[in-house]
């Protein structure tokens, strides 16, 4: 019996294996001496950008790429607009919750914390498989759900427990600039709503993307 498994491109695959390698390297750089410059992030107000800068628009380049494909893979299997609407949402959602959770671990406090700082973010990175987990079809609903709220509950421990900022000022979670993957979530619910709606219609695409592109010349020049 063959088992039919969803076509893939190698050429995104491999673009997005390359992306996270790169990620992997420049983050582990901190830890070395003597960098190179061009390997490191530019700093604030030099004009030009070091390989740690391009990782980043690399992934966000991988999630464009991706949208159309992943569109019209579920519209081949019969889902209809509010389905798929449905579906970026909850996809949107899970990226802006793993950022925001994920940038406040960069400001957990472990002076005045229930727990450690890496052990907040284990628990974290736990609870975030537990919810998006994609399991096995064959699984009963039931167990799906318990895990999942498991998932849920050990969020909004972690929530709750959450001490951040300084001791003189302290402060709970905030969305502060929600984290890489949170802005890919803005991306990818700015991206992925308008191909659902506009297609591969090129006019409107041209006038969405020289919108969000002034937008964001906008927003840097105050």
């Amino acid at each position: 019996m063959t088992i039919s498994r969803p076509r893939r491109l190698a050429s995104i695959d491999v673009f997005r294996a390359i992306t996270m390698l790169l990620m992997i390297f420049v983050n582990d750089l901190e830890l070395v001496e003597n960098v190179p410059t061009w390997l490191e992030h530019a700093k604030e107000g030099e004009d030009r950008l070091g390989l740690a800068d391009t990782v980043f628009p690399a992934f966000l380049f991988i999630v464009g790429l991706s949208i159309p494909f992943a569109i019209r893979s579920r519209e081949s299997k019969g889902a209809s607009k509010k389905e798929l609407f449905g579906h970026i949402l909850s996809r949107s959602f899970a990226l802006l919750v793993m950022g925001i959770y994920a940038v406040n671990y960069e400001e957990y406090y472990t002076g005045h914390a229930v727990i450690g700082k890496f052990a907040w973010l284990l628990f974290a990175t736990i609870a975030w498989f537990l919810i998006w987990f994609n399991y096995p079809d064959n699984w009963p609903w039931g167990r799906k759900w318990m895990l999942r709220s498991l998932g849920i509950l050990i969020l909004i421990v972690l929530a709750w427990i959450y001490k951040g900022g300084t001791p003189e000022h302290p402060a709970w979670m905030q969305t502060h600039w929600y984290g890489i993957l949170g802005l890919i979530g803005w991306a990818y619910l700015c991206g992925a709503l308008l191909y659902l709606y506009i297609g591969d219609r090129l006019l409107p695409l041209t006038i969405a993307a020289l919108f969000f592109l002034g937008l964001s010349i906008a927003d840097s020049s105050g």
